[in-house]
This record gives structure tokens, sequence and C-alpha cells, in this order.
């Protein structure tokens, strides 16, 4: 009974986070946000062997949109990256501003994602994981779609995951 209820915790809360309603706009540095994940993520990454290298542009980049969503986006893709890893290797957040607006990329050396499951990522409750719930991706790409963004995803098996993610910058 207790899992079921932590279970239906979780649901609500990610139901929530995602609903277009609930989106609230914030004037914030996208450093802050990256600086955040790094120091809640460092652990994580230390006990698996995994450098965490993250590329801003010199010049701090302002983002006026959910931070919450982002912070969530961000998180989600990173942790999905972590467990694709358990041997270790490098995670790669780069930015680059665009004319439209942002341009972030994250690329790990995991092991990569067949061409026929690459299409049912984004669908709810597709999961290939033991224990996961098939929402946090179709999640993800909500958020970034009711903040204006684009996402996508390539995969090669053996070879690692990129996940391309463009937002205004508000």
């Amino acid at each position: 009974m207790k899992e079921a209820d932590r279970m239906n915790q979780v649901v609500e809360n990610y139901l929530t986070a995602a609903r277009a309603g609930s989106r609230e706009k914030h004037t914030f540095q996208l450093g802050e946000v990256v600086d955040s994940i790094q120091r809640l993520l460092a652990e994580k990454t230390r006990q698996r062997d995994i450098a965490f290298s993250v590329r801003l542009p010199s010049e701090p980049v302002t983002l006026t949109m959910d931070m919450n969503h982002l912070y969530q986006i961000l998180l989600n893709i990173l942790l999905n990256a972590i467990d694709a890893m358990p041997e270790g290797g490098t995670i790669t957040l780069t930015a680059a501003l665009a004319e439209a607006g942002l341009r972030l990329t994250i690329r790990d050396e995991g092991a990569g994602i067949p061409a026929e499951m690459l299409d049912r990522v984004w669908d709810t409750f597709y999961t290939t994981k033991e224990n996961g719930t098939g929402l946090g991706l179709p999640i993800v790409k909500r958020m970034v779609e009711n903040n204006d963004g684009r996402i996508t995803m390539e995969s090669e098996p053996g070879r690692g995951t990129t996940v391309n993610i463009e937002l205004p910058r508000g």
C-alpha cells in the first residue's frame, strides 16, 4: 500500500507539472539551473564514474519561461543518461545561442536506443526500465512544447544518445 501511495504521488506530481495551465514565467539565468542540477547529481555521477561536462556560452544566458519546467526537463534527461551508462562515461550538456533562442544538447555515451524503439520514447507509459513508469520523456516533451520549444532525440546502439532542445529566450 505504501508503494502504491508513493507511485500515485509521483504520477500526480508529474501530471501537475505537465499541465499546460500550470506554466508560470520566470526570468532567470540558465547557469543557475544547470549549477543546481549539477550539484544535485554530483554524488550519483561520482558513484557511477560518470564525468559531467557543461559547456555554456561565455556571457550569461537569460531565459523567460517556467524555470521549474526547465529544471525538470534537464533533470529527467540527465537521469536517463546516467541510467544508460552503468559502466561510466561522459555526459555533455552544451548550450548555444541561436537566432530563434537557445539550443541545448545533452549527449551521453550510454547503450543507445535501437531505431525501432526510438520512435516510441515519447509515448506515454512506454518504458524499457524495470521500475520505469513511462511518464518521464512524454512529460519532458510536453513541458518543452508548453514553453514554445521543440525536442528531438538521436541515438545509435552502443554509441549513445543525443537530445536536442530548442527554446525561445523569452
